[in-house]
């Protein structure tokens, strides 16, 4: 069966290669204009709570799967920063979770959880467009005409397909910074975040407060600095936007009996991904996709 994937960035191109992998000819359609930041993470506790549904709970255990396979991947304890009887300290005591998993405190505001992983997203994508380079088909397309099954895996453009929902593009901001000794942890702040540059040395700041492009400003570093006492210099930034909907689930799901939708990431992308794609695999196969993720959870909004 033939399968045409819209869109080309790391989410259409992770797909298309597992899907080719399941012996579906593949066409790939995009422009090649990524909105990849050159540093994503994977960890358990996004956000400002400790709390994880079951469904994150296994989404995860097939993240830690994944991307222990990638070798541009790197695993890495987390460090964790928090303030005395702010909410994300309470949740700690409320939350449910598997002991191999559960933060433990540290003292003076720290609490250290595992396994984390720091990945270099744009040598992975540079990586899979070399590899489905003859599934290619580069520029725009009208997907309605495309023959047999279409997948919709628009990333940034997502609006495009529901133009009145309340999308959230929420912008973000990466610096690459020289330090002195390499990392050995990621470093999760409130703002701003701290990990290693798998493969290339020095870290790399996530999550600044500020979106051009241009020198960092001062306090990120100055952040950065306070969270793991060690100096940087700022020498690259990348900034864009993610594409998320309220809840922060990706949607999947089949529009119709030919289009199959599969966006909605924002930024866990690097999180959801290995579930998502398994789970689309599984469904091209006549299986159902978990209710918490389908895009008619969100049809009263549409």
């Amino acid at each position: 069966m033939t399968l045409h994937i819209v869109g080309d960035g790391l989410a259409g191109l992770l797909l298309a290669r597992h899907l080719s992998e399941d012996g579906h000819e593949v066409k790939i359609y995009g422009n090649g204009q990524t909105n990849t930041p050159p540093v994503g993470l994977v960890h358990l506790f996004a956000g400002r709570s400790f709390r994880r549904s079951e469904l994150e709970l296994e989404t995860f255990a097939e993240a830690i799967r994944y991307w222990r396979s990638e070798p541009l991947a790197q695993e890495l304890p987390v460090k964790r920063k928090l303030s005395s009887g702010d909410r994300l300290d309470r949740s700690l005591e409320e939350a449910e979770l598997p002991q191999e998993w559960a933060p433990r405190r540290l003292g003076a505001g720290w609490v250290e959880y595992s396994p984390g992983f720091s990945i270099a997203t744009q040598v992975l994508e540079r990586r899979l467009r070399d590899e489905l380079i003859s599934s290619y088909r580069q520029g725009s397309c009208d997907w309605r005409k495309l023959p047999g099954v279409r997948i919709l895996a628009l990333g940034h453009q997502a609006p495009t397909l529901w133009p009145e929902f309340p999308w959230d593009l929420s912008k973000g901001r990466t610096v690459e910074a020289l330090s002195g000794p390499p990392l050995e942890t990621l470093v999760i702040g409130r703002g701003v975040h701290r990990a290693p540059f798998p493969g290339k040395g020095g870290t790399v700041i996530l999550g600044g407060r500020s979106s051009p492009t241009g020198p960092p400003p001062e306090d990120e570093l100055e952040i950065a600095t306070d969270l793991t006492q060690t100096s940087h210099r700022g020498f690259s930034t990348w900034s864009g936007h993610r594409c998320a909907v309220p809840d922060h689930r990706p949607i999947l799901g089949w529009l119709d009996p030919q289009t199959f939708v599969f966006l909605g990431f924002g930024s866990r992308a690097l999180f959801w991904l290995p579930y998502c794609v398994k789970a689309t695999r599984q469904s091209l196969k006549g299986a159902e996709v978990h209710p918490l993720l389908d895009w008619s959870r969100l049809n009263g909004k549409l």
